[in-house]
């Protein structure tokens, strides 16, 4: 094997002790977590491996999420009430520039359009000691303004400049064949192109709301 084949395989050898590290840390985290009682082991192989064996374990996890989820939430609320004490007072801190910003930027424009008015060849960055008063020109663009008749237009006339998009909610009332495609109900037809799929089933945990130690 090369030099350079060596040094790649060091480093993937490498990589993996500190990814199974990291993964430990990780596991011991949450044996931490969880408590003594946790039967779950403490290495990441030990948790990859332990399993809800009974109803009584079932319930001993559905405990664990309670207690995680009113603790989270705890952490959360007050997460968010510290971030809107500090963005109040940020806004009532404020308040005072803002307010000079948007009066002195509104007397500037007006200044500089009143020197565009006494040399309508005013250059578009007019420059003071300390700051630029700029100007942009606007930039031309197609707006609808009665959508109506501009689809009655373009329907006939422009096909590109219209979009289309399925609407599968107005083919609810259909009839569905055995294999899941839709039947046009006068013609019995087959609908090309859509057909009815089951999506997976969905899994969730719901501890209770008053949940009781046991």
């Amino acid at each position: 094997m090369s030099d350079a084949g060596l040094d790649e395989a060091s480093e993937a050898i490498a990589d993996r002790i500190e990814q199974a590290w990291r993964d430990d840390q990780a596991a011991e985290a949450l044996a931490d977590d969880l408590g003594d009682d946790a039967p779950i082991g403490r290495t990441a192989t030990a948790q990859q491996h332990w399993e809800i064996d009974g109803d009584n374990t079932a319930m001993w996890a559905i405990g664990k999420i309670h207690d995680a989820t009113e603790e989270r939430d705890r952490i959360r609320r007050n997460a968010q009430h510290q971030i809107e004490q500090i963005q109040a007072k940020a806004l009532r801190d404020e308040t005072g520039s803002t307010r000079t910003i948007e009066f002195m930027t509104g007397k500037l424009i007006a200044y500089r359009r009143q020197l565009e008015q006494e040399n309508p060849r005013l250059p578009k960055t007019y420059r003071l000691a300390n700051g630029d008063l700029c100007v942009r020109a606007g930039r031309p663009s197609v707006k609808v303004v009665d959508e109506s008749a501009f689809v009655d237009w373009a329907s006939d006339n422009r096909p590109s400049a219209l979009t289309y998009k399925p609407k599968v909610s107005a083919l609810k009332d259909l009839d569905r064949a055995d294999d899941g495609h839709l039947v046009d109900p006068e013609t019995g037809e087959i609908i090309p192109g859509v057909v009815e799929v089951t999506a997976d089933p969905s899994y969730s945990v719901k501890p209770s709301v008053n949940e009781e130690p046991f």
